[in-house]
């Protein structure tokens, strides 16, 4: 796949090359509730983006962690669902597009960054709905998230 990086008006290529689940877990909300009712409005969903590369064989990984967490108050929370996976992505000429400043710094093409973090978001949603067929959280989608409010370069150059 190529994508048109708006700012320097080049093309940059990449493909999908694995899709790794890492852990799921499930936790029925009617095994710890002492009431048969849980209102939807009483579970929300929390994101976790981290990255993973190796420059020399051109490979970048998006790792994202995603949860229904279960909150009755602002004192008690219960994760009740827990999803991490990764998409892993070989991208060309990647040393164009990425570098590395410090371990947990680097500098990365922002469209291709959003584009990577969408797809592992939308790969997520698919693996979710799969995942709990026939559960209590059948009925919920994971939500609709621009990639911009959760990429990571833009979180370390905030804190800058």
């Amino acid at each position: 796949m190529d994508i048109k990086s708006s700012k320097e008006d080049k093309s940059i290529s990449f493909s999908l090359i694995k899709i790794q689940e890492l852990s799921f877990s499930y936790k029925e909300p009617f095994s710890f509730l002492k009431t048969d009712t849980l209102e939807e409005r009483q579970i929300g969903g929390k994101f976790d983006v981290n990255y993973r590369w190796n420059l020399e064989k051109e490979l970048f990984a998006v790792k994202l962690d995603f949860s229904f967490v279960y909150s009755k108050d602002k004192s008690q929370e219960e994760e009740l669902l827990k999803l991490t996976f990764q998409l892993e992505f070989h991208i060309e000429k990647m040393s164009d597009v990425f570098t590395v400043r410090a371990p947990h710094d680097f500098d990365i093409n922002e469209t291709l960054e959003k584009t990577l973090v969408g797809l592992t978001i939308s790969t997520g949603r698919g693996i979710l709905f799969e995942k709990t067929k026939g559960t209590f959280f059948s009925k919920f989608v994971m939500p609709v998230i621009d990639p911009s409010d959760i990429i990571l370069s833009k979180k370390f150059k905030a804190r800058k």
